[in-house]
């Protein structure tokens, strides 16, 4: 599929499905098309599961999800995965290839979830939700479950997660100012 899409440098014949516009599988595929030198269409959805079903419907030629919302279908190989953005391969589904092992450099988007709270919110419910969700995650059995639909499944105390979310914001600034992706 790659091969395909370099071939057709410079022309808008591929669309592209994603969650909507700005979500991290938006950029996915303006990055990807980048990366290619190929114009992609964008279509946006209102969510994952409108998403998935355009391409199974054939609506759209190319989807960009998360991993959890397209297992069933990957499982049943009603739909083949052509790369994953993440910088490793996901561990429920070890046979997709990274983009950058295909030799796409700069395709590269880790998907996260965090919980937050409101401005003002107390520390010490910040800090009782953090305890929690940590002894949550200690729970084999769930985290195995999040894991075989595609999740994985870290935990950042507060402090961690600060860090990570200031190191994200910089390094989202880059890739906009660098791509100007969003228009």
């Amino acid at each position: 599929m790659i091969s395909q899409l370099q071939h057709k440098k410079n022309t808008c014949c591929l669309s592209f499905a994603s969650s909507g516009i700005g979500s991290l599988q938006h950029l996915v595929g303006e990055s990807l098309g980048k990366a290619l030198g190929v114009e992609l269409l964008h279509v946006p959805y209102g969510g994952a599961a409108s998403a998935t079903a355009s391409l199974m419907s054939n609506q759209v030629d190319l989807l960009f999800a998360g991993l959890a919302p397209i297992a069933p279908h990957l499982q049943s190989q009603k739909m083949h995965a052509v790369g994953i953005a993440s910088a490793h391969r996901s561990r429920r589904f070890s046979d997709i290839p990274t983009f950058q092992e295909k030799g796409l450099q700069g395709v590269s988007f880790e998907y996260w979830q965090g919980i937050f709270l409101p401005k003002g919110a107390s520390s010490e419910l910040a800090l009782f939700l953090s305890a929690e969700i940590n002894n949550v995650i200690k729970d084999t059995g769930f985290v195995d479950q999040l894991e075989n639909t595609g999740f994985e499944v870290a935990y950042k105390d507060y402090k961690q997660f600060k860090a990570f979310l200031q190191a994200e914001d910089q390094s989202y600034r880059s890739f906009f100012e660098r791509d100007g992706v969003l228009y």
